[in-house]
């Protein structure tokens, strides 16, 4: 517009802010001839209703060539993975028990005769099973608080009657029991040091230790019973037998 150029000395100059839309190889008529926008032409409902039906039928199509998939159902499958481990983990331990149970069967020691009264008098001098595990129950509350022989070497403080037994022989590699086994099938047999260690899968230390402290042990828990006779019972002894010299 004229209005945006001001007047110079030698030629017209743009004023501040125009913008310029009018150069010289535009064309003022073919902007002028530019076909006019329609507006939107109504459709009756028949019309709408028929585009809509061809719509949805094109839509189908495209879905029955592409299904949607089920959705992916995580805890499920988080579920049946614990119950797949846990149910493998309880097969191995029933497993690891059997073997544990086999493998004590196959040790030598007090548990893998049980009751036979043969071989138990046969290893430990004692005439039945259940006179043996009377003994044990007799000694077992005195022999949780013994002293072992590594204890009275090394020095350590004595034991007091507030000591729990699962301190003084948590370390201990046999057990209460299979001592006294091994304290008996020594005595009994006079089996070598060497060859109870390999029978009861210990060291040849050990096995000298038990034997020494239980030994010990016995002499001075054993020694304070009465084996002698009374004066009394001698003299019924003499009056019932009166053959037997003075």
């Amino acid at each position: 517009m004229k209005s945006d150029f001001k007047l110079g000395t030698t030629r017209k100059r743009l004023r501040n802010g125009a913008v310029l839309s009018v150069f010289s190889f535009s064309n003022d008529s073919a902007q002028n001839n530019l076909p006019k926008r329609q507006p939107p032409k109504k459709r009756s409902y028949s019309e709408v209703q028929l585009e809509n039906a061809v719509e949805q039928e094109e839509t189908g199509s495209i879905m029955e060539f592409c299904p949607t998939l089920p959705d992916h159902d995580y805890v499920v499958k988080s579920l049946e993975s614990h119950e797949s481990q846990l149910h493998n983990a309880q097969k191995r331990i029933k497993e690891l028990k059997e073997e544990v149970i086999q493998l004590k069967a196959e040790l030598f020691g007090l548990a893998r005769f049980g009751y036979d009264n043969k071989t138990i008098q046969f290893y430990t001098g004692f005439k039945s099973a259940d006179l043996l595990h009377e003994f044990i129950r007799f000694v077992k509350p005195t022999a949780s608080l013994m002293k072992t022989w590594s204890q009275v070497q090394n020095g350590s403080k004595l034991v007091s009657n507030n000591t729990s037994p699962a301190i003084l022989h948590r370390h201990a590699s046999l057990s209460i029991e299979d001592q006294i086994f091994l304290f008996l099938v020594r005595v009994k047999l006079g089996r070598l040091t060497v060859d109870l260690a390999v029978a009861f899968k210990v060291s040849p230390s050990t096995v000298s230790r038990t034997v020494i402290a239980w030994a010990n042990f016995l002499y001075f828990t054993l020694g304070r019973l009465p084996i002698w006779p009374t004066r009394a019972q001698i003299q019924r002894f003499k009056d019932t037998y009166h053959l037997v010299s003075n």
